[in-house]
């Protein structure tokens, strides 16, 4: 299910740059389906969607079909959890890009979510000034959509060059979280 390029991604992401490296060493690489959320030890925000599997594999499997499930939306920064158990339904996104092996997730919160109030845990970009998120409905798990397997940065980069702009558009915000479902590694996704 996953690419050889994503999960090289996630090597390096996951398990330290390149500045780490040592000519003695031999890298150990450690099987993608393996990691769990309590091994993680990254900068990056972690998510973790409990979900039945059954259900969550059938809404994979037939992704043109627009089926809603229910879960739990879990969210960890530095191994501190910061939210747990949000109730939210999830789907999944994408016209084209939906066919790809790692597909965007849509997470729509059952009740809208306070971000403000819980210290901006869920999301906190750098937003154009008359932008906000204060109280955050939903978001979505992107898997770079036509970009994938070339870039996860390239929409993120677009955004900056016009929030930098001060350009008064409507735009995606974005920063790069490693998503799990039911404690197995899902993706590095934005």
């Amino acid at each position: 299910m996953m690419s050889r390029i994503a999960y090289y991604l996630v090597v390096l992401f996951l398990f330290g740059a390149c500045t780490d490296f040592d000519d003695n060493s031999k890298l150990e690489i450690q099987n993608y389906k393996t990691i769990k959320v309590e091994s993680i030890n990254t900068e990056l925000k972690v998510i973790d969607l409990e979900v039945n599997q059954e259900e969550f594999d059938e809404m994979y499997e037939k992704y043109e079909e627009g089926i809603e499930i229910e879960g739990f939306f879990k969210l960890y920064k530095n191994n501190e959890l910061l939210i747990e158990n949000e109730l939210v339904e999830i789907e999944i996104k994408g016209s084209a890009s939906a066919a790809f092996s790692l597909k965007s997730l849509g997470i729509k919160f059952d009740d809208t979510y306070e971000n403000k109030e819980n210290n901006y845990n869920l999301i906190q970009p750098e937003l154009l000034s008359n932008h906000s998120v204060d109280k955050v409905k939903s978001i979505r798990l992107r898997n770079s959509g036509n970009d994938f397997l070339e870039t996860m940065v390239k929409d993120m980069s677009y955004t900056k060059l016009a929030i930098n702009a001060n350009l008064d558009l409507d735009l995606m915000y974005a920063e790069q979280v490693v998503v799990f479902v039911n404690n197995v590694f899902f993706g590095l996704m934005k």
